[in-house]
């Protein structure tokens, strides 16, 4: 999958401006990456880690079990 069409779907399915920070222009299987964004009014990045699944079916499950036990604001 694109690297920017998965930002702008995750964009889409938390409502925060979450990023992939990765140079990466395809998101490759079973690799860790970090998913940040700046907090508007402090400033800060908020981020954590979430690795890839082995296929592509699985990536956006895969996306929100990561965002829903790792991230906190």
């Amino acid at each position: 999958m694109k690297t920017e069409n998965f930002n702008q779907l995750i964009q889409l399915v938390t409502g925060r401006d979450l990023r992939v920070n990765t140079t990466d222009q395809e998101l490759r299987f079973e690799t860790e990456y970090f998913v940040a964004r700046k907090l508007p009014i402090t400033g800060k990045n908020v981020s954590f880690k979430w690795k890839t699944p082995k296929s592509d079916d699985k990536i956006l499950r895969s996306f929100v079990t990561a965002f829903t036990s790792k991230y906190k604001e």
